[in-house]
């Protein structure tokens, strides 16, 4: 975009922030990867919770976050790992969309569960689009800010589309989905190179714990642990599915993910199923991962139900977040003159906390919080008169939790179905494998 042109500007990088939609899907054939967010379920619900079509491009966020100043009023929505967004001094829960004004500052404090965050905006990051996409294929060197195929940088300009939820600023949009899961157990449907492994590779590998490694990338997570034995040999180069795992030489499993390249040549002892390799999208450095056989009509029924689950109308809710005087009278921030106030913006609170009271014929009334959540922003002055039901101040919610899709096999505390479970399939298809 032009200087000066309303969006968002990079103040600071981060790791790796890269622009993403669901993928530039249909080009394998000319060596072309699909790219697209890795963690594709926390894209959609944020592309949902702005009002954008799912396959809008949003900013995929590594481990340590950018800063970035709004130069336009907008809504904005952050989805996946927790990595401590902050609006100005405001934490943003993940699966949280709230208007943003301009002038303010997404930073991300960091965190130690997750590995990448999206940021959605009304309208969507309106980047050029390269052969059918804005994603940004790092390895190709397509798509992205300038059409380079590189991450964010310092100095950086994003224009906004048009279009999304234009709501007022007193209400808070949520996804009731949580987006890493208690353990990583990845459900693989096995094939299509089973000749290449004995009955006994096949225990050792759905037997093993596996540790992901810093060598991992967008392209696949490369694990440690004990080695898969496989025949001699490798196969003829072909085509990568998405979530394919790979069984090198040194028998260290690679489970294929967005940025993949297009074709390859080790054997493929199975397919991670596509609800679970969203969720693999979300395993950092260090992370522990176990894999249970699927079979493949169940793998597809699942991820019917993960998807349904995904574009259901009950996942996305919408609460007012305003806080308001129960009475006409005045109100007050604080106990008593020179006292400290109730709350600040930015404090958390619980349901019941005093926020304030309004004094009526000199009789106190206390004001206080209706739900868990951090202080936004007062919109009155201590000592102000307030009229009944006037909004006194704003509050973001805490996160609210739902499905990370059916539980797995042995995976313990991994959340299940969120009750309310939507009954039919969605009015179109899902994203489609690469």
């Amino acid at each position: 975009m032009t200087p000066g042109t309303p969006g968002i500007q990079v103040l600071e990088p981060g790791l790796q922030t890269t622009v993403q939609d669901l993928g530039r899907h249909g080009r394998q054939d000319l060596g072309v990867s699909p790219a697209g967010a890795a963690d594709p379920a926390a894209l959609i619900l944020g592309n949902r919770l702005v009002g954008n079509p799912i396959d809008a491009a949003g900013l995929e966020v590594t481990l340590v976050g950018p800063a970035l100043r709004f130069d336009v009023d907008a809504w904005v929505a952050v989805t996946g790992a927790d990595l401590g967004a902050v609006l100005d001094r405001h934490p943003l829960p993940p699966g949280t969309a709230v208007p943003v004004r301009a002038g303010q500052v997404l930073r991300f404090r960091g965190g130690t569960r997750g590995c990448r965050a999206y940021v959605c905006v009304a309208g969507g990051i309106d980047v050029p689009p390269v052969l059918g996409s804005r994603s940004t294929d790092l390895v190709g060197r397509l798509g992205g800010p300038d059409g380079q195929g590189r991450p964010l940088r310092a100095g950086d300009r994003l224009a906004v589309g048009a279009g999304g939820f234009r709501g007022p600023d007193t209400v808070v949009r949520q996804a009731r989905w949580r987006f890493v899961p208690d353990r990583f157990v990845a459900r693989v449907v096995v094939g299509p190179h089973r000749d290449h492994f004995s009955a006994g590779a096949l225990e050792t590998f759905f037997g093993s714990e596996y540790t992901v490694t810093p060598a991992s990338d967008r392209t696949g997570l490369r694990l440690s642990g004990p080695a898969v034995p496989r025949a001699a040999g490798e196969i003829l180069s072909e085509g990568q599915a998405l979530g394919a795992v790979q069984i090198p030489p040194d028998g260290q499993p690679i489970v294929l993910l967005a940025g993949r390249a297009t074709v390859g040549g080790y054997p493929k002892l199975g397919v991670v199923i596509t609800p679970d390799v969203a969720l693999l999208g979300q395993a950092r450095p260090g992370d522990t991962i176990r894999f249970a056989p699927i079979d493949p009509a169940e793998a597809v029924a699942v991820y019917r139900d993960w998807w349904r689950q995904l574009m259901s109308g009950e996942v996305v809710v919408e609460r007012d977040a305003a806080v308001r005087s129960p009475l006409d009278g005045t109100f007050y921030s604080r106990p008593y003159r020179g006292a400290a106030p109730f709350v600040r913006p930015g404090d958390p609170v619980e349901p019941g906390t005093v926020v304030g009271v309004v004094e009526v014929m000199q009789t106190f009334f206390d004001v206080r919080a209706g739900f868990a959540g951090t202080v936004g922003n007062l919109r009155v002055a201590d000592g102000e008169r307030v009229a009944a039901g006037q909004v006194l101040m704003t509050m973001v919610p805490a996160g609210a939790s739902g499905p990370a899709g059916p539980r797995p096999p042995g995976s313990g505390s991994t959340p299940g179905w969120w009750p309310g479970r939507p009954p039919g399939p969605p009015a179109g298809p899902g994203p489609r494998g690469g």
